[in-house]
């Protein structure tokens, strides 16, 4: 399953974590994973080439982004659309494969 942590303050995205395979199909196969991999690094990949939020992201066995300050209009609009990426996937392949988990501090 893959399990991704979603934190924000203020209404405002502090911090998403996701680590874990979906196990939906064999590797090389596994449609879920592939969504959810191309939602989140496209993502990443936007918020510190498109915008202007003090971003860190760190990819190894988790990806991680961090807002080392509220983000700018560009980044949570970024983030709002993963999120619904996200949410989408798991709706469709279940929670089961991906797991959403939501805190506000």
């Amino acid at each position: 399953m893959i399990q991704a942590e979603i934190i924000t303050h203020h209404g405002k995205y502090r911090l998403f974590k996701c680590r874990g395979h979906a196990d939906y199909a064999e590797a090389g196969h596994d449609i879920v994973c592939a969504a959810v991999s191309m939602l989140t690094f496209n993502t990443a990949n936007a918020l510190t080439e498109l915008t202007d939020s003090k971003v860190k992201v760190a990819a190894g066995s988790e990806l991680t982004i961090e807002f080392l300050e509220a983000p700018d209009e560009g980044g949570q609009l970024l983030m709002e659309t993963m999120m619904m990426g996200l949410q989408d996937v798991q709706k469709q392949y279940g929670k089961r494969f991906l797991q959403l988990k939501f805190e506000e501090v």
